[in-house]
Order: structure tokens, then sequence, then C-alpha cells
């Protein structure tokens, strides 16, 4: 019985760092994409001389 709580235990373990992991992946791909949009319209002010100073 032991055994089988600690298998348990493990499991939750790795599920819970599998989730961590996913949802480290999913700010960064959410951070980059919102940089890029950023640089985007950067640039796009940019080109268009839209610009305050």
């Amino acid at each position: 019985m032991e055994n089988n709580a600690l298998n348990e235990m493990d499991r939750v373990d790795s599920n819970l760092h599998v989730e961590m992991l996913a949802e480290q992946f999913l700010d960064r791909v959410m951070n980059d994409f919102k940089r890029s949009k950023i640089l985007e319209e950067i640039d796009q002010s940019l080109k268009n001389k839209d610009f305050y100073v």
C-alpha cells in the first residue's frame, strides 16, 4: 500500500512538472508574439513617420 501511495505521488509530481513546463512554454510564446506585434507597430510608425517627439 505504501508503494501505491509513493507511485501516486510520483505521478502527481510528474504531472505537475509537465503542467508547469507547458505553462512556461505558453507564457513564452505569448510574450514573443506580443513583442513581435509591438516591433511591427514600431516599424510601421517609423515607416509612416507617425511618431511624437
